[in-house]
């Protein structure tokens, strides 16, 4: 019988924003609303019981009320306090007890027609729909007749229930509809919420999933590539050791190696250096250790430097074209982390006679290229398991806005070259000192 919709106060759902709605659409507000039209429907039974059996005893000496009266009387009170003791509306036989005690009373005593009008809005509270349009005319059409059972037709008689009846439904169902409109709002509002939610964690993890591929790739372009550099030196030192002992060569010779070798064995412990320095950085969360306290030409030469890239361990030759100026702190990373990705790659991969990187200013836009004159590859073919290093340049460029380019074929070398369009507004990373145009011990041949 209870099917108007409940309204409680509900810990899960969030207080609404202040100014975000007004008591016609907050559903608390409503419920306590209408909490309080039923205390007020409680009371107007209440009084109307009392004026009853008060006009009965005033007028006892003129048989007003007989003992079936009083006897319907008390047993609308009790049926009613008992449907009010429960929860919500009572039990489903509570409603058409009332009704029926209503009626027993309004045919024995025109006093009991005065609770027509505190029934129309009961049954408005309990019953939703066409089932309370109904209810009322029924209770309207009882009304009409016990006035007319008392005191004959008139049209008092018939005009007011009439009238009554059509308030409550007016107020009753206005009231409803409103309480409806403020449920499938709060519904709506607590769907957003839960969306709102879920666009969150989905963002969460985008951002562990991209932190995690920034990672790899800083760990790809530092540690492992420094790892690489220095099993390359290692390697050549372990040659030129051999060399070294070798008793055919003359002592010069042997001079010589062992002091290539002295040489490789520096370079690699200076790379291993580097590697923990940028290992300590990342897990520091801070730029490359290159562009520390210096500009990015600085950096890059010495990046070119401190690394083999040929076939025989020769470090990369570097080059600046363009007037150097300051950066965004984010472009210059990139930029030293790609020279260190395809540096490395060169070492592992192209068993180069020769290297270059060249650093070009233009206006508007930044350029690096790195070229190589070894065994090549096909760029269109699929990278070897585990490769991220030209996934890592492309992921890099994609989040500046940048463009990579990869001219290669085998037997031909290769070249990649990257390129990152800039503002116009002036930067503010640290200024730039001048320049030196910085070579590797070793200039192409």
């Amino acid at each position: 019988m209870n099917d108007r919709p409940e309204l409680p106060d509900s810990p899960a759902r969030p207080a609404p924003a202040a100014g975000a709605g007004t008591a016609a659409t907050d559903p608390a507000a409503l419920g306590r609303i209408w909490r309080w039209l039923r205390v007020c429907l409680d009371l107007l039974i209440a009084v109307l019981l009392v004026f009853a059996a008060l006009r009965g005893i005033a007028t006892a000496d003129a048989g007003h009320l007989s003992p079936a009266t009083w006897l319907w009387l008390a047993a609308f009170a009790i049926v009613y306090a008992i449907g009010r003791m429960q929860p919500d509306d009572g039990p489903r036989w509570w409603l058409p007890a009332v009704i029926a005690c209503f009626t027993g009373l309004a045919w024995t005593s025109p006093d009991g027609v005065w609770l027509a009008f505190p029934l129309f809005f009961l049954v408005l509270q309990a019953v939703a729909g066409w089932y309370a349009v109904a209810l009322v005319g029924v209770l309207t059409a009882l009304a009409i007749g016990t006035i007319a059972w008392h005191g004959g037709w008139s049209v008092g008689g018939v005009a007011g229930p009439v009238l009554g009846a059509a308030v409550a439904l007016m107020v009753g169902l206005g009231f409803r509809m409103l309480l409806r409109e403020a449920t499938t709002r709060a519904e709506a509002i607590d769907e957003l919420l839960a969306a709102r939610a879920d666009v969150a964690e989905m963002s969460r993890r985008a951002g562990e999933l991209d932190e995690r591929a920034r990672l790899a790739a800083d760990i790809h372009d530092t540690v492992a590539q420094g790892l690489s550099s220095i099993q390359l030196l290692l390697h050549s030192a372990e040659a030129s050791a051999r060399d070294h002992g070798d008793a055919a060569r003359t002592p010069d010779d042997r001079a010589a190696s062992a002091e290539r070798t002295i040489g490789q064995i520096r370079m690699a412990r200076e790379v291993a250096a580097d590697n923990l320095r940028e290992t300590r950085r990342i897990i520091a969360a801070l730029q490359p250790g290159a562009l520390t306290g210096t500009d990015l030409p600085v950096a890059l030469a010495r990046v070119c430097a401190a690394a083999p890239a040929t076939a025989d361990g020769s470090p990369a030759h570097f080059s600046v074209d363009g007037d150097p100026r300051p950066l965004p702190a984010d472009v210059e990373a990139a930029l030293v982390r790609i020279a260190q990705a395809s540096i490395a790659n060169v070492a592992r991969h192209a068993r180069a006679d020769r290297c270059a990187v060249t650093l070009t200013y233009q206006p508007g836009s930044v350029s690096l290229d790195v070229v190589d004159d070894g065994v090549g590859f096909d760029p269109a073919a699929a990278p070897p398991s585990g490769a991220v290093g030209i996934a890592g340049v492309r992921r890099r460029m994609a989040a500046l806005g940048g463009t990579v380019s990869i001219e290669s074929a085998p037997g031909s070398g290769c070249g990649v070259s990257v390129h990152v369009p800039l503002d116009d507004a002036p930067s503010t990373t640290r200024p730039a000192p001048a320049a030196p145009r910085a070579h590797s011990p070793k200039e192409p041949r």
